[in-house]
């Protein structure tokens, strides 16, 4: 947990005595760790220098920071930041008409908090070409921009570079798109595999459910959605997994 939060140098030795361990048993316990953190693609690493330490990609040490804090309910941050935080997104949610769960509103403003501490470390997430010319297409990208412009203008905390992986964020985030499904001439994200999937399912079954919008809604979301976490290998979890365990356990 330290290790992942904390950029101050851990000396095994100091690690072993806090847990109340020998060296060896402090290997082997770090072998443990490091399968844990297989999925994540992130492994512990020893050395003079850096002590005990996280070795991965940035983007991969900040998922398994929020998954850890989704799991364990950790308060990283004080209740007046979380409040402020609050504010601001609520603001710019309302601004732009964008429809979040409670849920994916409370992961935003997890990730905002990941994002004030790794900067302040100056750990940053790099991004290609093609993957900015991408998220700058989106709408959320001018959200994502007015966000970390109020929290300059308010908490005066400088994080403007980090537009891009709170676009990722947004994006994934969503549960609603404002599109006019009716029109046929109204474009939108995965359209022609959408209505592919609904003439599949009416030659094969004979329901026409190509006036469903509420069902193209759902599936243009998930698609979007889907498709943005697997572009920038992101944590799948679902929120309502428990939820459908206990009440449908077939």
């Amino acid at each position: 947990k330290n290790t992942l939060r904390n950029e101050e140098i851990i000396d095994p030795n100091d690690l072993a005595d806090e847990v109340f361990v020998s060296m060896s048993t402090l290997k082997k316990d770090i072998r443990q760790i490091d399968k844990m953190l297989e999925r994540f693609s992130l492994k512990v690493g020893i050395s003079t220098k850096k002590g005990v330490h996280i070795i991965g990609s940035e983007a991969n040490i900040r998922y398994c920071i929020s998954e850890f804090i989704f799991k364990h309910n950790d308060d990283i941050v004080s209740e007046e930041l979380f409040s402020q935080l609050h504010e601001i997104l609520l603001e710019t949610m309302k601004k732009y008409d964008m429809r979040l769960t409670d849920i994916a509103f409370k992961n935003l403003i997890v990730h905002i908090v990941i994002i004030l501490k790794r900067s302040f470390h100056e750990r940053r997430v790099d991004y290609e070409e093609a993957e900015i010319r991408q998220l700058e297409s989106h709408m959320e990208f001018a959200a994502a921009k007015e966000v970390l412009a109020v929290i300059y203008h308010k908490l005066h905390i400088d994080i403007t570079d980090e537009v891009y992986y709170l676009t990722q964020h947004l994006i994934s985030s969503k549960k609603f798109l404002t599109t006019n499904f009716t029109d046929e001439n109204e474009e939108y994200e995965f359209k022609k595999e959408i209505q592919a999937i609904l003439y599949r399912i009416r030659e094969d079954t004979n329901v026409d459910l190509s006036d469903d919008t509420q069902l193209i809604n759902g599936l243009a979301v998930h698609l979007s959605v889907a498709v943005q976490r697997l572009r920038f290998h992101m944590n799948i979890r679902n929120d309502f997994l428990d939820y459908m365990k206990n009440n449908y356990p077939f």
